[in-house]
């Protein structure tokens, strides 16, 4: 008796289906972290990012390593981040 491949594939979509809901339960949601207001002054910038605050910014990655450096414990657990600036190009594609 052959291996019944169809029930095998039966099963396994019947599963992939079920399993396709999961990520529409409210638990299981992943939601975004608002951008704290305080940004849209460092445009161009690097800056530190702790608590929803900026404690330092500075126009190099490497500059604001040294600037959270001086802030000791109060710069730890800060996150680095490039503030871009707003884009106010057109972009076009072809294709």
């Amino acid at each position: 008796m052959a291996f019944p491949w169809a029930l095998w594939r039966r099963l396994r979509d019947q599963r992939y289906r079920k399993d396709m809901g999961l990520a529409r339960q409210p638990e299981l949601r992943v939601h975004a972290e608002m951008r704290p207001p305080d940004l849209d002054r460092f445009e161009g910038c690097w800056v530190a990012v702790k608590d929803g605050k900026v404690l330092a910014a500075a126009d190099t990655s490497r500059a604001l390593a040294y600037e959270v450096r001086k802030l000791a414990d109060r710069g730890r657990g800060a996150i680095a981040q490039y503030v871009p600036p707003e884009a106010t190009s057109l972009t076009v594609g072809a294709g």
